[in-house]
């Protein structure tokens, strides 16, 4: 046990979360399954925070405290209702078009939990991203991903993809924003339209919010943004 009583958890949120894991999808091959499912044990002497970073990974989602409440996020798109322009600017931009070349990715490889083989921890086919590669000058780049949560190859091969095209939106967008941004959370993708770059409701995935104010005094919400799309 974690040791939450329920007004910690957020239920709406996780009743949302769930309902996008048990969507059927279509496989290559026929037939349908559950988007995300979770799978496995773990020990009580890991640390609840490594077992929660785990089981992250079955869903592509992110867990985190905001409005004083736990939240879950899984990975899907969710079209953006907040729009922000340069109206709600509070301060400066600080723009990052790329990460880190040691950070960047085409390539996703990794371990799961086979059902299909004696739950004997095995490799899901690798996903290469061949025009990714073309754009890195040919160097393949590998993440390893493993997914100690998850039994399914098909599952995990669309884990493993999901995570490989968001990684190649790269885009991130830090600045004050005035409170129009105060109720947006982490998870949530925003339409962001600035003119000064061409952009005509971009849309972000925000990864980061905090509350403070301003030199002058006045409230602010810093959002640090990524930038995301419904086919990433």
């Amino acid at each position: 046990s974690y040791g939450l009583s329920d007004s910690d958890i957020d239920d709406t949120a996780f009743a949302a979360a769930a309902n996008i894991c048990d969507e059927n999808v279509a496989l290559s091959g026929g037939g349908t399954q559950k988007r995300y499912t979770i799978n496995g044990i773990t020990r009580s002497d890991i640390n609840y925070g490594d077992v929660l970073d785990d089981m992250m990974t079955a869903c592509a989602g992110t867990l985190f405290w905001g409005a004083g409440n736990w939240k879950l996020t899984v990975g899907d798109y969710v079209a953006p209702t907040k729009r922000l322009t340069l109206d709600d600017l509070r301060g400066p931009i600080s723009l990052t078009t790329r990460v880190n070349l040691r950070d960047q990715f085409n390539t996703v490889q990794g371990t799961f939990n086979d059902k299909d083989n004696r739950w004997i921890v095995t490799d899901y086919p690798q996903i290469r991203g061949a025009t990714f590669v073309s754009e890195d000058g040919g160097q393949e780049q590998t993440l390893d991903l493993a997914l100690p949560f998850t039994t399914d190859s098909a599952e995990a091969q669309r884990l493993a993809k999901l995570t490989l095209y968001r990684g190649r939106e790269q885009m991130t967008f830090t600045a004050d924003f005035g409170l129009n941004a105060f109720d947006v959370e982490v998870g949530e993708i925003v339409a962001l339209t600035n003119e000064r770059y061409g952009w005509v409701e971009k849309e972000f995935e925000v990864t980061g919010w905090s509350f403070g104010a301003s030199e002058a005094g006045a409230l602010t919400v810093s959002l640090t943004l990524r930038e995301t799309s419904e086919s990433a």
